[in-house]
């Protein structure tokens, strides 16, 4: 059909018994967890496995015909230099897979790196990590199409796209999520209640002030940006009515550009979402 099947797995998880199920299952897009290229570092993060197994599973993968790959991979790590992440964005290039996420480390204050003590770097170092990847990606012929992800031409990830789009998605299984319509859902984490049909642990009911901010803030991740004409089609205010004085500080700021009804962040507007959305919070 053409559509889009993904999974997720870890380096450690690949075997032909695995990718002889996730083909029994039509999955045609793998992501993994590689993290990081340094052996150091993944000990570090609790990780089960090195940079060759890593290596050795997109080999694999590629063998047996699953092509559509992505690799996660985390900067600003504790004790992370800037070499060690230049090094890992060389060697995560070099697997020649069409796809790849970057995620800075945030820890949890209940996870095992919470309770170390152990912080990501200062936001002058995360910053310059991450502009350092968008200008290497980039001159390796990767689109940075959103934020945190860069594809070859025509890779994009096709399951994100539909949420970051602003577009309705189900979860199918234990405690996945969806939306529909004017309302989001969590699914039960509980099997026997599952296996019941009480499927939804949870519904959030959204007003169209949730749901025009959430457009706004999903379309806003991405480098093709919102379209006003959409987002004026959906709800009763027009956007340029409704948030006239944010938007001319975005403009002035060099956050966002506005041409024939697009609106689209800026590399410097992607990497402070946080400062543009708080711009048009009410």
């Amino acid at each position: 059909s053409g559509r889009e099947v993904a999974s997720e797995t870890n380096p450690e998880a690949v075997s032909e018994e695995l990718i002889a199920c996730l083909k029994q299952g039509h999955v045609n897009r793998v992501s993994l967890g590689v993290q990081s290229a340094d052996d150091g570092m993944l000990k570090r993060l609790g990780r089960r496995h090195t940079w060759d197994q890593a290596v050795r599973a997109v080999d694999l993968l590629q063998r047996q015909g699953l092509t559509n790959l992505s690799c996660d991979l985390m900067y600003s790590l504790p004790g992370q230099s800037r070499m060690m992440w230049q090094k890992t964005l060389r060697q995560a290039v070099s697997l020649q897979v069409p796809h790849l996420s970057l995620y800075s480390l945030t820890i949890e204050e209940h996870s095992a790196f919470g309770r170390s003590g152990q912080q990501p770097l200062d936001d002058q170092t995360e910053s310059e990590m991450y502009f350092e990847a968008v200008d290497f990606l980039r001159a390796q012929g990767y689109q940075h199409y959103e934020i945190s992800n860069f594809a070859r031409p025509g890779r994009q990830s096709q399951h994100n796209l539909q949420y970051w789009k602003y577009h309705d998605f189900y979860g199918v299984g234990l405690g996945a999520s969806g939306k529909l319509g004017n309302f989001r859902y969590d699914n039960t984490r509980n099997f026997q209640q599952y296996l019941a049909g009480q499927w939804v642990a949870e519904r959030i009911d959204l007003s169209e002030t949730d749901r025009q901010f959430e457009m706004l803030m999903m379309n806003l991740r991405l480098a093709e940006g919102l379209d006003l004409r959409r987002y004026d089609q959906c709800f009763s205010i027009p956007f340029e009515q409704r948030h006239a004085a944010a938007l001319q500080r975005c403009l002035n700021s060099g956050w966002l550009t506005l041409h024939d009804s697009i609106l689209r962040p800026t590399e410097q507007g992607m990497a402070l979402l946080n400062s543009v959305l708080e711009e048009f919070m009410d």
